[in-house]
């Protein structure tokens, strides 16, 4: 994983820093399929154009997911004052550090990514492309692609890992009306 040099952001304040690995993009797909706890909050936002999902993370996330925290958790705390802007101990980055995999209010475990119309692809079970959804259930299954895109540090110094949703493939049970 590299990490690059962050840049401020058009609005000011807030930071980015690109990620590749080996210089290319840097993505990842499931194998195992997961489901979603809830439906995106933004979806009934017509002027969004970003949805942020939440999985549960089966081991395989989970896993994947921490390693990749760790490994960048790791190059920022060799450089604090090149990503974050100033020194800190181990301690402090660690302490500054927030992770994309999460508990809910009420205890549940999530994954949390976003994705974009316009970017993000939509398959079904065969792997036929589909138009962009309305709906998400929680009752479905899905298989994901991330992108590991970038490491965000925030004007308060909490810094963490984007993980942009590049391809969502949702596995529905049969409609029970058809025969």
């Amino acid at each position: 994983m590299e990490i690059q040099t962050p840049l401020t952001t058009a609005k000011g304040g807030s930071k980015r820093a690109v990620i590749t690995k080996g210089g290319e993009e840097y993505l990842w797909k499931t194998t195992a399929q997961t489901r979603t706890p809830w439906i995106p909050s933004n979806l009934t936002d017509p002027d969004s154009n970003i949805l942020d999902f939440c999985f549960h993370p089966t081991p395989e996330i989970r896993d994947f997911i921490g390693a990749v925290e760790a490994e960048a958790l790791a190059i920022v705390t060799r450089d604090t004052k090149t990503y974050l802007g100033v020194a800190l101990s181990e301690d402090e980055t660690r302490f500054k550090f927030m992770s994309s995999l999460k508990s809910s209010a009420r205890g549940a475990a999530n994954f949390k990514t976003r994705g974009r119309f316009g970017h993000l692809r939509f398959w079904n079970a065969e792997g036929e492309p589909l138009k962009d959804p309305t709906v998400f259930a929680a009752d479905a299954r899905y298989q994901i692609v991330i992108k590991i895109s970038s490491l965000w540090v925030s004007e308060k110094g909490s810094f963490g890992l984007s993980f942009d949703l590049q391809h969502l493939q949702i596995y529905q049970d049969q409609c029970p009306f058809k025969a």
